[in-house]
């Protein structure tokens, strides 16, 4: 009667890829927002007018978040 097609066995996990990835690049934008309130906080805070806490605490956050992406590519490419 009617067969069903066999499915294809890489399509979950090219799916499970896609929204691990996309998952870290929302937590990438999180952190980096985040780290720019703190600085926006800590300028407020210390009446800086250079805006300078802002500008550092969210470079930091951009590099963490950087090395947290680095670190989760490689270990999956390990696996």
């Amino acid at each position: 009667m009617g067969k069903t097609p066999p499915s294809n066995p890489r399509e979950p996990k090219q799916y499970n890829s896609f929204l691990k990835y996309t998952g870290l690049a929302i937590q990438m934008g999180v952190v980096i927002y985040l780290g720019n309130l703190l600085g926006v906080y800590l300028d407020e805070k210390y009446e800086n007018v250079n805006g300078l806490y802002e500008k550092l605490v969210t470079l930091v956050t951009v590099f963490l978040s950087i090395i947290m992406v680095i670190r989760q590519v490689i270990g999956d490419s390990r696996d």
